[in-house]
């Protein structure tokens, strides 16, 4: 007996600003997880998230040079694709005015350690913004965050334009999340930081 079942590939499709599609991540996020994330193509910027559980997202863009930008409220359903913009009409977040180094340790050193950085939007949802695994030896780690404000746009269907606008409970505000094991320790900073930004893990 033969049985056939659907298979539909529920995913979301974009394009971002060939100036950074190269060096660009994207990724659908919930509650600051990342189900998916993919590299747009560095030729024609077209990204694609497949295999998107059904359900409503934030839409995470991050490039060296740019500020963070978040999408709000993209859906997915199991109806197929989700299609952001076109090669005409594509995400371009703003370029950052300034930068600033963040890193310390994880200690004790493990090889699945590792730290993330997140920022919490006005409405409390958060977004992870930026990733480094640690050292397996020193537990050493290091990122580079842009300072100012995260900035939003919502999801609309259909549209030709994008407008992101800054995020005021955004400005120089991060969250450090390091990971050890099934252990997590976090830290609200604001850029600059002075010092390093150490984690000890019991």
């Amino acid at each position: 007996v033969l049985s056939v079942y659907p298979v539909i590939s529920s995913k979301i499709v974009g394009w971002v600003d060939l100036a950074i599609a190269g060096s660009a991540d994207v990724s659908a996020q919930f509650q600051g997880e990342a189900p998916r994330f993919a590299r747009p193509d560095a030729t024609t910027g077209r990204f694609e998230l497949a295999w998107v559980p059904a359900g409503n997202y934030e839409l995470v863009i991050t490039a060296p040079g740019r500020v963070n930008a978040v999408m709000t409220g993209v859906p997915v359903t199991a109806a197929g694709a989700t299609t952001i913009g076109s090669d005409t009409a594509r995400l371009a977040p703003p370029a950052a005015a300034a930068s600033a180094a963040v890193g310390g340790a994880v200690t004790p050193p493990s090889a699945d350690a590792d730290v993330r950085a997140l920022q919490t939007l006005t409405g409390d949802t958060k977004v992870e913004v930026a990733y480094a695994g640690a050292n397996a030896t020193t537990g050493a780690y290091s990122m580079t965050l842009p300072r100012g404000a995260l900035y939003t746009a919502p999801y609309v269907a259909g549209a030709t334009t994008f407008t992101f606008t800054a995020d005021p409970a955004t400005v120089d505000k991060y969250t450090l999340e390091a990971r050890s094991g099934a252990s997590t320790l976090m830290r609200d900073i604001t850029l600059p930081v002075a010092g390093p930004a150490d984690f000890a893990f019991p």
